[in-house]
């Protein structure tokens, strides 16, 4: 986890993890991005996922993050930090 400040205060946060699946190599996830709204467009999230991507790198692993269909501003966030859409999935509950 990397947490960023601005004027001393918590001003974002990202959760990233090693993920191992059956059937695809090891990948680092992004699990939660969270930067407070008075310090967006600030570079707070794309300094955070820089960092997840030079763990990513240092592991010679892909950099993964999912996001709900419904978030289009984080949708744009990522394709402008590189990300390409690799799949859709429905998510089921019991």
């Amino acid at each position: 986890m990397w947490v960023a400040e601005m004027d001393g205060a918590i001003a974002g946060w990202l959760h990233a993890f090693a993920a191992l699946r059956v059937g695809v190599p090891p990948f680092i996830e992004i699990g939660g991005l969270v930067v407070k709204p008075d310090c967006r467009r600030a570079k707070i999230g794309s300094g955070l996922v820089q960092k997840a991507t030079a763990w990513a790198e240092a592991e010679g692993m892909k950099l993964r993050v999912r996001c709900n269909s419904e978030r289009e501003p984080s949708h744009r966030f990522y394709e402008a930090l590189g990300f390409e859409l690799l799949k859709q999935q429905h998510v089921f509950e019991r």
